[in-house]
């Protein structure tokens, strides 16, 4: 028995487009396999080495499966989902009226064309990605040798590169334009709603997009927010340790240093970026979040990582805690604002020892150390996986995964993803 044969892909939430890879449009409000997922990659991967060697010789069962053994990352924006193995193949599903799934103009001839199971993206035959992540309707994807490739809509300059007069989105990946500074390689992409974050391995953050809401961290000559920037840019902080993470909202971007610090900027209106929204509600330079207040209960953690929605923030501590900031008005927190305001990092009860977790638009996902999943959030279309559409104020487990060991957990705007092991024999 191979590794993949081991392994299923569950997906549940929104479907109107075919994003969940399913075959269909219609919404899941449980977690259900996506059948084809495994059959299809391993065909398309059989296809693509062929491609590589010219060769007419069909390749072995194990020769094809070795060229991917499980998915490292899963995501997606409106409507649309991409997956990563950790070969680096991409595989894209769902609405492709933008290019969004990266799959070459022959896809994109139809504007209201979707795509209902996952196919290889046209990336996948010239270079190896390491990391991607989804805005609204593009994508940026991060190459082992440091390069950074763009598809989809480029309305508000996501893409980060110079396309023809009028022309207002690429289905093909192309590499970004490179600053005029020149970075060198670059180690992190992060995609928000219609902008995007990129690290240097100098240590250098770059933003490019939609920046009015002060998201690029980029200002004039009179300290206003530029915005749009078509390439990327330098954006504009104080001396700082080297960044560990960057992440990006709907219209806020923040990062991670790698001595403990969090910096944000943008748009403040839900208090996202650690301040009472009526104080401040945009912030167009990075500022550093004040911590002191973090850990308000428990005793003090390293702080290991932070993932973003829309207009909220959920970070995790090397203890395995979880804390919340942020718009909280669908349960977004998972927690009381009562004793700790919103706009301020609280703790987040009713789920521990979290290994991963992860931010759809107004929801969230937390795996635990015992590989069970946790969901809490807006839970229209069944996002959250609990079988009906009321909002969940608070973590829940999600019973029908009860039984399963998950790896690896994943969302889109409105939808998500795991990949299991095999099921226990009943």
């Amino acid at each position: 028995m191979t590794a993949i044969d081991e392994k299923f892909v569950w997906a549940w939430g929104s479907n109107n487009c075919g994003q969940l890879g399913c075959g269909d449009c219609d919404d899941r409000l449980t977690p259900t396999t996506v059948e084809s997922f495994f059959s299809n990659a391993t065909l398309s991967a059989t296809t693509l080495r062929r491609d590589k060697f010219n060769s007419e010789a069909p390749l072995s069962s194990q020769e094809n499966i070795e060229e991917f053994s499980t998915i490292t990352y899963f995501g997606g924006g409106g409507a649309f989902s991409v997956v990563l193995t950790d070969s680096g193949h991409v595989f894209t599903c769902g609405k492709n009226d933008r290019g969004q799934l990266g799959q070459g103009t022959d896809r994109t001839q139809n504007k209201s064309a979707v795509d209902l199971q996952f196919s290889l993206c046209a990336l996948a035959n010239t270079l190896t990605v390491k990391h991607l992540q989804a805005g609204w309707d593009f994508v940026v994807a991060l190459t082992e040798c440091g390069s950074i490739f763009t598809w989809g809509s480029n309305s508000f300059g996501q893409l980060g590169r110079s396309l023809a007069a009028g022309v207002k989105m690429d289905p093909t990946p192309q590499a970004v334009d490179s600053p005029s500074s020149g970075t060198g390689k670059f180690v992190a992409v992060a995609a928000g709603l219609r902008h995007a974050l990129a690290v240097s391995e100098s240590g250098q953050i770059y933003s490019w997009g939609s920046g009015k809401r002060g998201q690029l961290g980029v200002v004039d000559s009179l300290g206003k927010p530029i915005s749009t920037i078509p390439v990327p840019n330098c954006v504009s902080i104080s001396k700082c340790s080297a960044p560990t993470q960057i992440f990006a909202g709907m219209n806020f971007s923040g990062m991670l240093t790698e001595t403990g610090k969090i910096y944000l900027w943008g748009c403040n209106k839900h208090g996202q970026c650690g301040e009472a929204p009526p104080s401040q509600t945009m912030y167009p330079l990075p500022r550093c979040l004040e911590t002191s207040q973090i850990f308000s209960k428990g005793s003090q953690s390293k702080i290991v990582s932070l993932r973003v929605g829309w207009t909220h923030v959920i970070m995790r501590t090397e203890a395995g805690d979880l804390y919340s900031w942020g718009r909280f008005d669908l349960g977004q927190l998972g927690r009381s604002t009562e004793e700790v305001p919103h706009y301020v990092p609280g703790h987040i009860d009713g789920v521990t020892n979290v290994s991963k977790h992860c931010c759809s638009s107004e929801h969230n996902l937390a795996l635990t150390d015992e590989g069970q999943i946790y969901s809490w959030g807006w839970n229209e279309h069944g996002i959250c996986g609990t079988g009906d559409e009321s909002n969940v104020l608070y973590p829940q487990r999600i019973s029908s995964l009860q039984n399963h060991q998950v790896m690896c957990i994943g969302c889109g705007a409105g939808h998500c993803f795991c990949l299991t092991k095999k099921a226990p024999s009943s």
